[in-house]
């Protein structure tokens, strides 16, 4: 958990999440070069598969990453990691982005309201296998583990690791309405057990003090209120190419 001072979340702040990009795939994305002066957070798995410390998955994914730079240079944004993007601050073409890493998250910040706001990739608190898996893919070690081993193998390995990510597809949860729901409150619950007590007592805050809760991975299209917490589960926008505007 990190806790952001030094900026919150403005109106209509423009939020991104679990496009999945690969290599080719650019029409999308095109439309983010008209984004100026805007708050802009990419919210993990923006990229497919993407390895900062690997220069062949860098270089499969340099169109997007140029037109990234391109919107960081005309707006404020931030990026935080996925399970699909790892290593990122190896990527020069990202430098002007503020980055997280999986193991910061999730961030915790107020709104332009004041209201509490938790923002994460989404994929936290799965089961103790996954945390750990990635926790280990995230970590510096394994970072240069990883990049040694892929250059001793001549690149085989990041196209080993590539192809496996491929062969998964990417849908959305086929649940329904209720399920959906109540995968929300759970995720709400989650949230509540870990961290917010802790939240709470930062801020000196009241019990009843209003949250926000923003986080993708799970493709959910959903937002729920459950008494003083808003959860947004955000769509993939590899299914529809919209973003989802904070107000």
């Amino acid at each position: 958990m990190h806790f952001v001072e030094d900026f919150y979340i403005k109106k209509d702040a423009i939020f991104i999440a679990d496009s999945h990009f690969k290599m080719g795939e650019m029409a999308r994305f095109m439309a983010l070069s008209a984004i100026k002066d805007t708050q802009v957070f990419l919210m993990g798995d923006i990229f497919h598969v993407l390895m900062g410390n690997l220069k062949q998955s860098i270089k499969e994914n340099l169109s997007l990453l140029h037109i990234l730079k391109e919107l960081s240079l005309k707006n404020e944004v931030y990026y935080l990691a996925g399970n699909h993007d790892m290593h990122l601050k190896c990527i020069e073409e990202l430098s002007n982005i503020r980055l997280f890493s999986h193991a910061s998250q999730p961030l915790v910040l107020k709104d332009y309201k004041g209201d509490i706001c938790i923002l994460a990739h989404g994929d936290l608190w799965i089961n103790k296998g996954y945390d750990l898996y990635a926790w280990a893919m995230s970590s510096v070690i394994s970072g240069y583990c990883l990049g040694f081993l892929d250059k001793i193998t001549l690149g085989k390995l990041y196209k080993r690791i590539r192809k496996k990510v491929y062969l998964k597809p990417i849908i959305r949860m086929p649940f329904s309405e209720e399920r959906l729901k109540s995968f929300a409150r759970y995720r709400v619950e989650l949230y509540k057990k870990r961290i917010f007590s802790m939240v709470l007592k930062h801020y000196l805050a009241p019990k009843d003090s209003k949250f926000c809760i923003i986080e993708g991975h799970f493709h959910l299209n959903r937002i729920y209120n459950f008494d003083n917490v808003k959860y947004v589960g955000l769509d993939a926008f590899y299914f529809e190419g919209e973003p989802f505007a904070y107000n």
